[in-house]
């Protein structure tokens, strides 16, 4: 039995400059400008900011300059925005787009009422971000809805340029087509960090995502590749931060049924006998508990694949392998006010699987896996004007649990390279081993950001912020007759092998030139 603890404190101050900052992590902003046909100036405009999608609505007075920064918006691209001054037309921007991380910058040109009754002005925020050294891509539900993707938040990352395709779902970033983990496959990374609504979801252990979901609670998926921030304490690899849908002032959900087989993918010609079916089937529901004062969101997923595994040598088969999930999500906002706004997140994804697709195993060294757990955060948001405030409680469990087919000990038998053998000839017994493990993280933080905007250093956002984290990984191994085991085939009793020949066998776990028994064995 093993419990191991890690308690990690994290703290950054940066200083960016407005515009190249990616500000709070799960929020942007929208930098407004207002001058006249001249190009002068307008102060004392109020300029408005709302969405369908979002319960974070802001309002602000233009100053001397004619600017205005309306900040920690929630994501979404139908923000309405609004500068209105009596005696002049009104400017209006009816889809502005607010990504997380990023400011979008709208330029309005007023002029009297006598000469124009209103301004219409579109905008988009900048493909590229000349002024920032960090590098990545925001995945929006249009991207994802308007390209052939697989439904899955690690299949998305493949989206953003130099992130490399993975088996694994956990791909490379930098590096090159060639890029290889430590003790990892080529294109794949266990320094990638994943966020889930401010949740660090990143399994402690492999460094892998440790969380599945469904994508259409997905609003926006902040994909960081290069240049990270310091709110991200630790991570080398990419960061992913997936933000998800709060629902609205109507009610509204969605319902659909994938499936698909073997028959309609070609043949396997390396397993002919090899088969498999499945589907996913999703259901969302969002909608007002209080009109423009408190939403909520939740959706439930349901997966199921069936594989029929055959003997790599034979072709025959061996056994059917049923993977069973469940995704559960629910959101709750509620907006205290225009500038205090508080967010209650549950998410759960239980896995349970029958067996292993690994041909290789036979039936008795088979083993059950379920995995999966229940993951919670609670947040509170405030705005005072220039300054902004953000506190968080998360709370990440997994489970990884392991049944074996059989209750035997295991004995893997060793052969030398050259010599024939079987399936059942090498693998004795069963998997030998009954393991029950949790990989937890639990969390607080807190960031403070403020707009400084001063006439002779121009537009400033300071950050400060504090994470406070802890890992738990407990386990118990269960091993039958207390260890596994590995011994040379009886069929070379009497045959006079030596520790040296025993070394080039397969499967060995020692090593006869050590002159320490310890690492020896």
């Amino acid at each position: 039995m093993t419990l191991r603890r890690i308690l990690t404190l994290a703290l950054f101050t940066s200083v960016v400059v407005i515009g190249a900052a990616w500000g709070q992590a799960q929020r942007g902003s929208i930098t407004v400008t207002v001058t006249d046909a001249s190009g002068s100036p307008i102060p004392g405009v109020a300029v408005t900011a709302q969405s369908e999608d979002t319960l974070t609505r802001r309002t602000a007075i233009t100053d001397a300059s004619g600017g205005a920064l309306l900040s920690a918006l929630d994501p979404a691209r139908n923000y309405s925005v609004t500068a209105s001054l009596d005696g002049f037309s009104q400017g209006r921007a009816d889809a502005a787009t607010v990504r997380a991380g990023q400011a979008t910058a709208l330029v309005f040109q007023l002029s009297p009422t006598s000469l124009e009754e209103a301004v219409l002005v579109t905008s988009e925020a900048p493909l590229v971000d000349i002024k920032s050294a960090i590098s990545g891509q925001d995945i929006t539900l249009q991207l994802t809805e308007s390209l052939p993707t697989a439904r899955s938040y690690q299949d998305y990352l493949q989206l953003v340029p130099g992130v490399l395709p993975s088996p694994t779902g956990n791909p490379a970033s930098r590096s090159g087509l060639n890029y290889s983990d430590i003790g990892g496959t080529i294109g794949t990374s266990s320094d990638n960090f994943y966020y889930f609504e401010g949740i660090n979801v990143t399994d402690n252990v492999s460094g892998t995502f440790g969380a599945n979901l469904n994508t259409e609670i997905i609003q926006e998926q902040s994909v960081l590749t290069g240049g990270l921030p310091a709110e991200y304490a630790g991570a080398t690899g990419l960061v992913s931060n997936v933000i998800t849908k709060s629902g609205g002032n109507a009610f509204s959900g969605s319902a659909n049924y994938y499936f698909q087989d073997d028959s309609l993918a070609a043949d396997d010609k390396h397993e002919e006998n090899a088969s498999f079916s499945t589907y996913d089937t999703a259901a969302t529901l969002g909608g007002p508990i209080s009109s423009d004062k408190a939403w909520f969101f939740a959706s439930y997923r349901k997966l199921q694949r069936s594989d029929d595994v055959s003997t790599p040598d034979t072709g025959n088969f061996l056994r059917t392998v049923d993977r069973a999930s469940d995704q559960l999500f629910g959101k709750v906002s509620w907006a205290i006010s225009d500038s205090d706004l508080v967010s209650v997140v549950y998410l759960s994804d239980p896995t349970d699987i029958s067996g292993q697709n690994d041909n290789t195993l036979s039936n008795a060294r088979d083993f059950a896996q379920d995995q999966g757990g229940d993951r919670y955060t609670a947040r509170y948001s405030r705005l005072w004007s220039a300054l902004s405030l953000d506190l968080g409680y998360s709370k990440h469990e997994s489970d990884l649990n392991r049944s074996p087919a059989i209750s035997e000990i295991r004995n893997d038998i060793s052969f030398r390279g050259t010599d024939s053998r079987t399936q059942a000839e090498e693998q004795l017994g069963g998997e030998g081993n009954v393991n029950f493990e949790t990989r937890g993280t639990e969390s607080i933080n807190g960031s403070l950001d403020y707009y400084l905007d001063t006439a002779a250093a121009g537009s400033h956002t300071i950050k400060a912020g504090v994470d406070l984290s802890q890992y738990d990984d407990f386990r118990n191994n269960n091993f039958f007759d207390g260890a596994a085991y590995t011994s040379i085939s009886n069929r070379y009793a009497a045959s006079g092998v030596t520790a040296g020949e025993a070394a080039d066998f397969s499967q060995v776990r020692f090593d006869p030139d050590a002159t320490s028994d310890l690492n020896g064995l």
